[in-house]
C-alpha cells in the first residue's frame, strides 16, 4: 500500500532525500543495520518492491532513546518518510508505527530546517545562555545552503555527470574540509599549545588551527588541509588552503587542490549560537568566492561518542 503526500518542510540544503515529497510505506522488515554512516532498513511492500530505508546515524537515534532492537526481522510496520531525489526506491524515515499503534519519531524536525534531530532542545521559556568563548561542546543547528553559485563550464560537465554512488563518505571515508563543518553530530573546540583544535564525532575528524607556529616547508595536500587562524576581538579567523580535491556536497559540487577557503567563527550574543561564516575561493569550479553561514548550538552536557564505520559494508560505494 503506497500513499503520497507533499508537505513543504524547511531544510537545510537541497540533501539527498526532497522534504517536500513525503510517502506513507507499508510492508515488512527484510533488513535492519544499525551502523555508520546511517542505520537503514529494508522493506519489502505487498507489490513486492524492496526500499532502502535510511534513518539517522545510530549515535544520534542513541540520543533520541532508539536502539537496535527497535525492528526485528519479518516485522510488519507502516513508514512515512520523504522521497530520495534520484533513487525511486529509497526514502528517508520520519516515523514508524507499528501493529499496536504505538509509533516512533525518528526525524523531529527541529529548528527552522530540521535537518537532524537535534541533540538538545532548548527551553523557550529558559533565559538564553550566552557562552563567554568558541570553546566547548556544540551539536549543528541549520544554515542556508551555498550562496552565489556560479559553476564553470567543467563544474556544471561534473555536475550532470555524478553518480552519487561515487560519493567517498558511502565506503566511510570522512568527509572533507569544508564538508565536514556540514555534518550534523557533536563538535568540541578546544585550545592547547597555539593551536585551535576542533574534533568532529562524525568520522572523529580532527582539524588543527595553528595560531602562531611557523608555517612547514614541502606539505602535501590532505583532506584537511592546512588552517593557520587569528583573533579578532572574540572572533576566531581562519584561513585553509593545500586541500586534497574532495566533494562539497553529496551531490557533486567539486572541490579543488587550488581552493582556499576562510572560516569566522564567533558567538552570537543574543541567541548563545556558535555562528560560522565560510567563504570558499576556487578558480578551477566557480567564477567567483561561494559563502554560507552555519550556527551551532551549545551543548555542554553532549558527550563524543566512538564513531565507528566499516567499509566492507558500504554496499552503496561504486567501485567500478
Amino acid at each position: 500500500m503506497l500513499s503520497s503526500s507533499h508537505l513543504l518542510w524547511g531544510h537545510h540544503g537541497p540533501g539527498q532525500f526532497n522534504p517536500s515529497d513525503t510517502i506513507t510505506l507499508e510492508g515488512e522488515v527484510q533488513g535492519w543495520f544499525f551502523r555508520n554512516p546511517h542505520a537503514e532498513l529494508i522493506l519489502l511492500d505487498a507489490d513486492g518492491k524492496s526500499w532502502l530505508v535510511e534513518t539517522e546515524s545510530p549515535l544520534i537515534l542513541r540520543r533520541m532513546g532508539i536502539n537496535r532492537d527497535i525492528f526485528e526481522l519479518s516485522q510488519r510496520v507502516q513508514l512515512i518518510g520523504y522521497r530520495h531525489r534520484t533513487n525511486d526506491a529509497a526514502i528517508k524515515l520520519q516515523r514508524a508505527i507499528y501493529g499496536d499503534g504505538s509509533e516512533t519519531v525518528f526525524r523531529t524536525s527541529q529548528g527552522v530546517g530540521g535537518n537532524t534531530p537535534q541533540d538538545q532542545i532548548s527551553d523557550p521559556d529558559e533565559e538564553v545562555f550566552i557562552p563567554e568563548s568558541i570553546f566547548g561542546m556544540w551539536s549543528e543547528g541549520d544554515g542556508p545552503d551555498w550562496q552565489n553559485q556560479q559553476p564553470l563550464a567543467i563544474t556544471q560537465e561534473l555536475l550532470e555527470n555524478f553518480n552519487p554512488l561515487d560519493d567517498p563518505v558511502k565506503r566511510c571515508r570522512t568527509p572533507a574540509f569544508p564538508r565536514i563543518v556540514d555534518q550534523p553530530l557533536g563538535l568540541q573546540i578546544i585550545e592547547a599549545n597555539e593551536q585551535v583544535v576542533f574534533l568532529y564525532e562524525t568520522f572523529h575528524a580532527v582539524r588543527r588551527i595553528h595560531l602562531s607556529s611557523q608555517r612547514p616547508n614541502n606539505m602535501i595536500a590532505t583532506r584537511m588541509g592546512y588552517s593557520e587562524g587569528y583573533w579578532d576581538e572574540n572572533a576566531l579567523v581562519v584561513s585553509t588552503d593545500n586541500l586534497d580535491a574532495s566533494l562539497l556536497t553529496w551531490d557533486g559540487h567539486p572541490v579543488s587542490e587550488q581552493a582556499t577557503v576562510t572560516e569566522r567563527y564567533s558567538i552570537d550574543q543574543e541567541t548563545g549560537q556558535l555562528r560560522l561564516e565560510i567563504t570558499l575561493t576556487d578558480e578551477a569550479y566557480w567564477q567567483g568566492p561561494i559563502s554560507r553561514e552555519i550556527t551551532y548550538n551549545w551543548s555542554p552536557e553532549l558527550p563524543i561518542f566512538h564513531y565507528d564505520c566499516d567499509p566492507a559494508f558500504s554496499g552503496e560505494w561504486r567501485i567500478n
